[in-house]
């Protein structure tokens, strides 16, 4: 398989960067075409559509007159390592990717609080022979949407593997990430910051009442849309 860069839009784009940036992706790409594994999902086809969309974030960045090296971060194989870690693990890297992504998670979390509503509902129907209405807060689903996207990017980080190899790995052998004091302590940091934000919101924001049809109504529809949302990221 030709594992070189010859696709007229990637090569048109490259011809836009000055020289020093091209060599420094030319560099990135070469590692990334090394790395490609149908085993470890990092197809050729997907290392394609990174370093296209790399190339587009030098060459917007160099019109705007903005320094490139905010995006090209250290050595290329440095960088090259954390670009196929972000890749196997469907990390976002783009501001929009990135919002898709705290969407589709923060959507998934409050869609199946409803199916908890549900769920317990009907069975308390089935037990006791009444539907219960229960009065959910419009802060503990922000609280839960919230904490569902700091849980899964704690988790990803924590799966992901390091960038700051020993010199003898490549990006086809990365090794495991430890999950740091850092990462915890920022995420408690987190957690408490979200909680007063939710006991200070608490005041302000409605509090609305659902029985357990409601409940698997907006189950139903919440379900449609997150499976919208993951194909569309695919």
């Amino acid at each position: 398989m030709n594992k070189n860069i010859n696709k007229p839009e990637l090569q048109a784009i490259k011809l836009q960067m000055n020289d020093s940036h091209r060599a420094y992706f030319q560099e990135v790409s070469k590692l990334l075409y090394k790395a490609t594994d149908e085993s470890t999902r990092l197809t050729e086809a997907r290392a394609d559509r990174a370093l296209l969309q790399l190339a587009r974030q030098i060459v917007r960045l160099e019109a705007q007159g903005r320094p490139v090296e905010q995006l090209l971060q250290g050595p290329p194989a440095a960088f090259a390592e954390q670009l196929v870690d972000d890749i196997r693990m469907r990390r976002p890297r783009t501001a929009q990717e990135k919002l898709h992504y705290y969407v589709l998670i923060a959507w998934s979390a409050i869609t199946w609080v409803f199916f908890i509503y549900m769920f317990r509902g009907y069975f308390s129907l089935w037990l006791e022979g009444t539907a219960p209405v229960y009065e959910i807060s419009t802060t503990l689903l922000l609280l839960i949407a919230a904490l569902a996207v700091a849980s899964i990017e704690l988790m990803t980080r924590f799966l992901g593997t390091d960038s700051r190899n020993s010199k003898e790995e490549t990006p086809s052998a990365p090794s495991r990430r430890k999950l740091s004091l850092k990462s915890i302590g920022m995420y408690v940091v987190f957690v408490v910051l979200v909680s007063v934000g939710g006991l200070i919101l608490d005041r302000m924001l409605p509090v609305f009442p659902v029985t357990p049809l409601q409940s698997l109504i907006i189950f139903a529809i919440g379900l449609a849309g997150q499976i919208a949302l993951f194909r569309s990221s695919k």
